[in-house]
């Protein structure tokens, strides 16, 4: 059961958000997710975002050791319309499931050195009407 059932926005921020969101239910009313400033974190949890249907905002800022995102958990966030990933110098790639994200109208993707490919899912974003990527050398 989450712990707050009905929170709809969640800021992390400069915290140990390692283990928070390992261990942390959020509520499945939540709109707007940014994890800011998360020097621990390496990955996000599949089980941790996966169940945010109705998620419309996740930004992903400033998190140095990021080195992936969830391939199915991404997958599932069928409401999400923006989504922000800024520097992260270990993120390698996107996973597939972006592909799924048929809600998603932004994506923008800043200052992540080792972004080396975008996945073929891409192609099937439908709503996607701006795609950003700026600092992303390779």
């Amino acid at each position: 059961m989450p712990l707050c059932p009905n929170l709809d926005r969640l800021e992390l921020e400069s915290s140990s958000s390692k283990v928070l969101l390992s261990s942390f239910v959020p509520s499945s009313k939540l709109k707007s997710l940014y994890i800011r400033r998360a020097e621990d974190i390496e990955y996000v949890p599949e089980e941790g975002i996966g169940n945010l249907t109705l998620l419309q905002g996740l930004e992903i800022e400033d998190c140095p050791n990021l080195v992936s995102l969830p391939d199915q958990g991404m997958g599932r966030l069928i409401s999400l319309q923006r989504l922000h990933i800024s520097k992260c110098p270990k993120l390698a790639s996107l996973p597939e499931g972006i592909g799924n994200l048929k809600s998603l109208q932004l994506l923008w993707i800043w200052d992540c050195p080792n972004l080396a490919s975008l996945p073929e899912g891409l192609r099937c974003l439908t709503s996607l009407k701006r795609l950003i990527i700026e600092d992303c050398p390779s």
